[in-house]
């Protein structure tokens, strides 16, 4: 966000799945260019400089800066926090590239209605953790909705009057009405399996922005225009395989990936919504969105954050009042990419996407560092906290059954004095 990638060593971090060595620029070039960038200061970076860490420093070398106009409607309409997305969320250019261009869009042109964005794609390739972006970087309400468990309107905007508990409203209604006439974002996961009932009920709000609380029996209108609708589905995803694996697949350049057009797939798919929800839902959709699969650099990134995730879980202190026992200890990944890349190669599930890595962290590496953990035998104190940090060694290690299988090991090597830093 403003700072150069290239103020470190390029050959760093452009191959951001191998682990970082000293710079092969020669000294002298490197002193004219990077003159803070001592062997020492370099040694460090080796050692400490992480996959997540290189990977952002890629995608901030190939970022497009935004023209000055578009910083200008964006401060305007309160919306510079977006320009972060691309740090946010791993993956997805295009998605994100998409979603910013509505949201400033829509914004500029003062349109008195609803932003319907709809995301579709495989499971567990970003569509919830862009959404849920959206929310956190705009400093808006967001509201989650499971679609699967809607199998009547009422289920969504609650019962209406004289029906039993229409006092009560819904979880839906009732977030409405608390954020009536400002920006909020609902999240509708999995809209395809909404019954038709339900769908036909949305209609109205998602077209004119209005609706009338239910637990006023229809005396209480609501200004639900600025509101930020998020539907996710699966439709269609056959036919962005398709296009992914014909036009976008071998197309490594990030940039040259955000900048490709998918004008004609769109198209295709707003057939397929048509057919599928039918035509007056579908017309009142501002955009479709798709989200394609990650390539297998990105999967290793997002298989690391997760054990980033893990490695910033452990090194909390210890409180054994509240029960937080297996903490103050050091997760040394020996070799990040190469770990990173191993996991995704032997558990990753495409049915699963994301989740299926985050398991494989959970039973590889979460489980075997417990159990490494509980073997060193001392009875854990509050204590602790105040001794060096226990180091566990992760790396790919040989199963018993052979060198020809690889194995995640977790092992106990000692202590270490590292500077705490804030989590």
């Amino acid at each position: 966000m403003g700072a150069s990638p290239y103020n470190i060593p390029e050959d760093m971090w452009c191959n951001y799945i191998n682990t970082p060595k000293k710079s092969s620029y020669e000294t002298e070039e490197l002193i004219s260019t990077h003159p803070w960038c001592t062997d020492e200061v370099q040694e460090a970076l080796c050692r400490t400089f992480n996959l997540l860490q290189r990977y952002w420093c890629k995608v901030a070398s190939v970022q497009p800066h935004n023209a000055p106009r578009h910083q200008q409607v964006a401060t305007a309409f309160e919306l510079s926090p977006f320009s972060e997305i691309p740090y946010q969320i791993i993956g997805q250019p295009l998605a994100a590239k998409l979603t910013q261009e509505c949201l400033t869009s829509h914004a500029s042109h003062h349109v008195d209605a609803p932003l319907v964005l709809f995301f579709t794609g495989p499971s567990g390739h970003g569509k919830t953790e862009l959404a849920t972006r959206i929310g956190l970087l705009l400093s808006v309400p967001l509201l989650k909705i499971d679609c699967a468990q809607m199998k009547h309107e009422s289920g969504l905007f609650g019962a209406q009057a004289p029906c039993s508990g229409w006092e009560a409203g819904s979880q839906l209604n009732n977030f409405l009405a608390a954020h009536s006439g400002e920006r909020a974002v609902v999240l509708m996961e999995e809209f395809e399996k909404t019954t038709a009932d339900t769908q036909q009920s949305l209609l109205l709000i998602l077209d004119e922005g209005f609706y009338e609380d239910r637990r006023t029996n229809g005396q209480k209108q609501l200004d639900c225009s600025q509101i930020i609708w998020v539907l996710t589905s699966k439709l269609g995803d056959e036919i962005m395989q398709k296009h992914w694996s014909e036009t976008l697949a071998d197309k490594a350049d990030y940039y040259q990936l955000i900048r490709n057009s998918i004008d004609n797939l769109q198209h295709q798919l707003e057939l397929i919504f048509y057919n599928g929800l039918g035509g007056p839902l579908t017309r009142r959709l501002s955009a479709i969105i798709p989200f394609f699969p990650f390539s297998e650099e990105e999967h290793a990134v997002i298989a690391y954050k997760f054990m980033h995730k893990l490695f910033k879980e452990v090194r909390k202190p210890i409180d054994v009042a509240k029960q937080h026992l297996a903490r103050h200890s050091y997760l040394r990944f020996r070799d990040d990419g190469q770990i990173a890349s191993f996991v995704v190669d032997k558990y990753y599930l495409p049915e699963l996407g994301a989740q299926s890595l985050a398991k494989a962290v959970n039973t590889q590496i979460c489980h075997k560092f417990t159990k490494a953990f509980l073997r060193l035998g001392d009875e854990i104190t509050n204590g602790m906290n105040d001794e060096p940090w226990a180091v566990f060694d992760v790396e790919i290690g040989d199963m018993k059954a052979g060198k020809d299988f690889k194995e995640l090991t977790v092992k106990a090597n000692g202590t270490k004095k590292v500077q705490k830093r804030p989590l």
